[in-house]
């Protein structure tokens, strides 16, 4: 690859033998180019003799060249030949320099004296980018710039780089501004015509009389020291020193750098005549004049370097300490960015200096510490505002004297500090109002992320600093027990023993609860939830006889949680609250907590959040030691009837237990965090304003990660992933199956697709609307299960769906090496087909384990499959066997069809793939190719990304897509069909 002019156009021409290899972004991207023939150039004959042959390749004008060349990795790079490695190199400098806005304007001369052609040219101003383009031009080989600009000569590697940056940002930016130029004619000034050309397509610049004759000459003298590469030219900079002793004035001292901006001489030592200093400034070019010439020019920049101009060396320049301020705050500033060597001492620097800011005191005085179980959340903190410099608090003389001392740069423990004025006015005016109260949970909320907005100074943020009450609670809430694991006894009345991270657990719960805040055990499902609150009620019990609790889950794991409190702590009682048979009132239930609990450690109360919803009145009445909700995502929505049941029950200690704290919003983490700890996050209103929009509609990292500080101590979230917990766990392999549709299917599916988006298509956003197409989805869904299930006929043959005929392939190949799958689906009516299809294949009975049976008909089912004995296969509705179960026989889980929500696949998942199982298990998800099922493959992976980044998953509502979007995800593919039914 080689630079080549074309006319008054430079670019690059690639001409490789047609076996060379290129990227095969690059290679299209020159294919759209112009093709050359028989273009003479210098190529190599040996190791360093050039001769001169004809060529023929594709050339791309230097932007587009620049456009394909940058966006390479620097992997592809390396792999490269040498003369397109180093065109690369060049054009990812010439993208980053103007993205930093690294660019001047030019005019070049044209035959006509009095037309001028406008240019953009690329700015490398700073040391490291002429050291960088030094290198690459150190680095070019011959053959990339081997067109010959006369008969026998080419261009050195300097002009060759410089031709190609100019040409690549001025055809880069030209075409980014071309649609905004303005419009062509005669403008008032100059300024306004070189502008002109610089943006427009034409780009000639005529003179207009006598005032525009120095525009060239000015403008090549203005940007030289910003276009430079190469040479032995220095470069100029400046040096600000603090006063001395007693001195108050301050110093701008001179100094000249080589071009690379390694050595650096002292223009004090040069005109001193150090023979070091004289020594370095004998190998730069014009030392004496590229130092006057630049403090000229700076001078316009900083106005107090006139004075030093008087001298035939300047080499200092004496300020007070509003210049030096000004020098820091502006001058500094401009002279870096226009290619200057600029330093200033560390703690006056704009990433050193340290920032007068306000500070938030929390906890100055508890106003009031009552609350639920002892803890603050209902009481009242006071606080106040203090002024501090970087980390260190201000006493209020100090400050004073800062705020008197009317200068922005002051002598301050002994040591010069920068303070904007303005913003030790603003700080004053804070002061003067004191402080206040707050409700505790704010107080907490803010102590725990650390900073809270500035009153009346729009996005400033303060620091928040903690005392008294508050600083001991987030003492508790932020200490570790990794230290300290052989401290951690299990209870005495165990029955079993807790793995390391299950005691960690428990260590974490007892001292979330003891200082009165609520917690959440979020691990992920398997490992062992359950017996960890179970070890916290017996070490309760074990403290103080007598403890009641209450335990609120699904209706489908009632019978479990029974019997794991019969397994693992024995000596507390039970009492299930659920059937006919049930108490009937407060006093009744009270009577039959007090029969249980005789001669035990304490009772657990068990009952489903239905009936915590129908009997809250005389729940609420009984004051429990602890409340604990068992897949607390029951209770994600706020403003459902069980959410605000469950808020009302009283007890000294609130636990959740939940595999998904977040499945789809982040009003679900604020449901479950308003349970356990009212107030913490605020209200509704205000957490969707401050969290839930930032992070979902607009990504953002810093209000993520303000919430996960927020939250933290009151979650505890392990994965099996965890290296402390793996070894406990088999490996789980997943994998995607996509099948065919039948011809009927795909009749089926485009018919209903047809009628239902004609329907949709002259709606308005509403219910209706999103009611029609949850309705559409459901169709195209079950079409796609079987044309039985949409069509509710009773010929659940498996030739009439291409998906039952492949998971009746892989079923058989499981059951025959002895494996036992477990088979979800969503709808029960499904469950049905598969229940009869499966049956009569497999020639025993398979059960279907759904919502719709009797708890004590569920709990059979779930034995008869544990049983090494019992039924090879188990059909398991989503909806009633996602959670909650534990099937640790089946080492194979079928996903039939696919559920909107990523986090609920996984629950179900871990029915099979949690501690006690033995065996691998094996995750097939079968996926109608060409469908919205291939379509939602993709979405469902999405939505993980959410629940790394806080806690759980969030996704847009497939119901709000517009017509155009949602046409597109449920489209029928050309790869839907099979070339033949199944």
């Amino acid at each position: 690859m080689t630079l080549y002019r074309e006319g008054r156009e430079t670019g690059l021409l690639l001409w490789a033998p047609d076996d060379a290899h290129f990227p095969p972004g690059l290679r299209a991207a020159f294919l759209r180019g112009r093709w050359q023939s028989n273009i003479s150039v210098f190529v190599p004959d040996g190791e360093r003799r050039l001769v001169r042959e004809p060529v023929s390749g594709w050339y791309l004008d230097a932007a587009r060249a620049a456009s394909a060349l940058a966006p390479l990795s620097l992997t592809a790079v390396d792999r490269m030949a040498p003369s397109i490695a180093v065109w690369a190199l060049a054009s990812k400098w010439v993208v980053e320099a103007i993205a930093r806005e690294q660019v001047v304007p030019a005019l070049l001369a044209t035959e006509d004296p009095e037309v001028w052609s406008a240019r953009w040219r690329a700015a490398p101003v700073r040391p490291d980018d002429r050291a960088r383009l030094t290198g690459l031009a150190a680095a070019m080989p011959g053959v990339a710039r081997a067109w010959p600009v006369s008969e026998d000569r080419v261009l050195t590697a300097d002009a060759a780089l410089l031709e190609f940056i100019d040409a690549a940002t001025d055809g880069l930016l030209r075409a980014q501004t071309l649609e905004t130029a303005p419009h062509p004619g005669p403008g008032p000034s100059w300024a306004v015509r070189v502008g002109r050309a610089l943006a427009g397509p034409q780009n000639r610049f005529a003179i207009q009389g006598l005032s525009d004759r120095h525009v060239p000459d000015a403008l090549a003298r203005w940007i030289a020291p910003a276009t430079a590469v190469g040479g032995g030219r220095p470069l100029v900079g400046f040096r600000l020193e603090e006063p001395g002793g007693r001195d108050s004035t301050w110093r701008i001292t001179y100094h000249l750098l080589d071009a690379g901006g390694q050595a650096r001489v002292s223009v004090a030592d040069l005109r001193d005549g150090r023979p070091s200093a004289v020594e370095a400034a004998s190998r730069m070019s014009s030392p004496a004049d590229t130092l006057l010439d630049a403090l000229g020019r700076c001078a316009r920049v900083f106005p107090p370097i006139e004075r030093s101009l008087q001298h035939e060396l300047p080499a200092i320049v004496h300020v007070d300490a509003a210049e030096a301020w000004s020098f820091l705050t502006r001058a500094a500033i401009s002279l870096q960015r226009a290619g200057y060597w600029v330093d200033v001492p560390a703690a006056l620097s704009r990433v050193g200096r340290r920032r007068l800011r306000a500070r938030m005191r929390l906890g100055t005085e508890t106003v009031a510490e009552a609350g639920r179980g002892g803890g603050l959340l209902s009481g009242l903190v006071a606080f106040r505002w203090e002024a501090s410099l970087g980390d260190d608090a201000l006493t209020p003389s100090e400050f004073k004297r800062l705020a008197e001392a009317k200068s922005a740069l002051v002598l301050h423990r002994g040591q010069w500090v920068a303070v904007d004025p303005e913003e030790v006015e603003r700080l004053r005016h804070l002061m003067d109002g004191g402080g206040g109260e707050l409700p505790a949970a704010e107080a907490l909320r803010l102590a725990l992320a650390s900073e809270v907005s500035v009153p009346g100074a729009g996005d400033t943020l303060a620091d928040v600093v903690c005392d008294g009450a508050v600083a001991r609670a987030l003492e508790v809430l932020s200490s570790g027990v990794e230290g300290r694991l052989s401290e951690i006894q299990c209870p005495d009345g165990l029955h079993g023993d807790l793995r390391p991270y299950q005691k960690r657990g428990l260590d974490w719960m007892l001292g979330v609860t003891n200082i009165g805040f609520g917690a959440c055990l979020a691990d992920d499902m398997g490992l062992g939830k359950t017996v960890e609150l179970l070890a916290l009620f017996q070490s309760l019990c074990e403290s103080r006889r007598g403890n009641r609790f209450l335990v609120v889950c699904p209706t489908s794991v009632l019978g479990n949680w029974r019997r794991e409190v019969q397994r693992f702590v024995p000596g507390i009682a039970t009492l299930v609250h659920h059937g006919a048979g049930r108490a009937g009132d407060a006093r009744a239930l009270q009577a039959a907590m007090r029969a249980r609990m005789s001669g035990a450690d304490g009772i657990i109360v068990i009952t489903s959040y239905a009936l915590a919803r129908r009997d809250v009145e005389f729940f609420a009445s009984i004051e429990f030691d602890a409340l604990a909700l068992d897949e607390a995502q029951n209770i994600k929505n706020p403003e459902a009837a069980q959410s605000r049941a469950v808020r009302q029950l009283v007890a000294r200690r609130r636990l959740a237990l939940t595999g998904t704290p977040v499945e789809n919003r982040l009003t679900e983490l604020w449901s479950i965090m308003d349970f356990l700890n009212p107030g913490l996050l605020g209200s509704r209103t205000s957490f969707k304003k401050s969290f839930a929009v930032p992070v979902e509609r607009y990504g953002d990292a810093d209000a993520a990660e303000k919430l996960r500080r927020v939250t933290a101590p009151f979650i505890l979230r392990r994965l099996k992933t965890d290296p402390a917990i793996a070894p406990d766990l088999p490996d789980k392999v997943e994998t995607v199956r996509f099948c065919p549709l039948t011809r009927e299917q795909a009749a089926l599916y485009q018919a209903a697709l047809d009628e239902a988006m004609s329907e949709i298509a002259g709606l308005a956003p509403g219910m209706e609307r999103r009611g029609r197409i949850l309705a559409m989805l459901t169709a195209l869904k079950q079409i796609c299960n079987h044309p039985a299930h949409y069509l509710r006929d009773d010929d659940n043959a498996p030739r009439r769906s291409g998906k039952l005929t492949r998971f009746l392939e892989l079923l058989d190949e499981v059951v025959e090496t002895g494996g036992h799958p477990l088979v979800f689906t969503q709808y029960r009516e499904m469950g049905e087909i598969l229940e009869r299809v499966l049956t009569r294949r497999l020639g025993t009975r398979v059960p279907f384990y759904h919502g719709g049976l009797p708890r004590v008909a569920r709990d059979r089912i779930v034995a008869s499959f544990q049983d090494p004995h019992g039924p090879p296969v188990l059909i398991v509705s989503l909806k009633a066997g996602g959670t909650g179960l534990n099937l640790t026989r089946a080492n194979h889980v079928f996903h039939y069809d696919r559920w909107w929500n990523p986090a609920v696949e996984d629950q179900a998942t871990d029915r099979a793939f949690r501690i006690g199982q033995t065996r691998d298990v094996t995750v097939h998800r079968l996926v109608s190719q060409g469908t919205l099922e291939e379509q939602i493959h993709q979405i469902l992976e999405d939505k993980r990304s959410l629940a790394d980044r806080v806690v759980g998953a969030g996704e847009t509502w497939l119901s709000e897509l517009d017509d155009a979007t949602l046409h597109d995800l449920v489209s029928l593919g050309q790869d839907a069909v099979a070339e033949e039914d199944p």
